[in-house]
Order: structure tokens, then sequence, then C-alpha cells
């Protein structure tokens, strides 16, 4: 989370009656994650068929 959101969520913290905003910066916040954890998987997957291809071209199944 963004230090700005972080301050941001540490200040509703702080007040009474902010629990649906709370929420909704967390809700926000979840799915930014789960975006970045796809674009992770995408990274992960585009390295994994590139150690493929290097692997086929000198002929080793290592790991």
């Amino acid at each position: 989370m963004p230090i700005a959101d972080i301050r941001r969520y540490a200040g509703l913290a702080r007040r009474q009656g902010t629990d649906a905003e709370r929420l909704q910066l967390l809700k926000q916040h979840r799915r930014e994650v789960i975006a970045r954890m796809e674009q992770t998987r995408k990274h992960l997957a585009a390295i994994d068929r590139k150690i493929a291809a290097y692997r086929n071209v000198i002929g080793t199944r290592e790991p």
C-alpha cells in the first residue's frame, strides 16, 4: 500500500465512524494487489518460456 494510503488509513483509524471508508480503502488495495499478482504471473510465465527455449537450445532438462 502506498505511504499516502497508509497515512490516510491510519488517520481514519483514529476517528470513530470511518469503518466504511477504511473498508473501501482496503478493498481498493486488494484489487491493486490482485492486479499486481496477475502481472507477476504473466512475467513468470514469460520467464519460464524463455528458460524452456534456452534449455531446448543447449539440450538440458535441469530445473
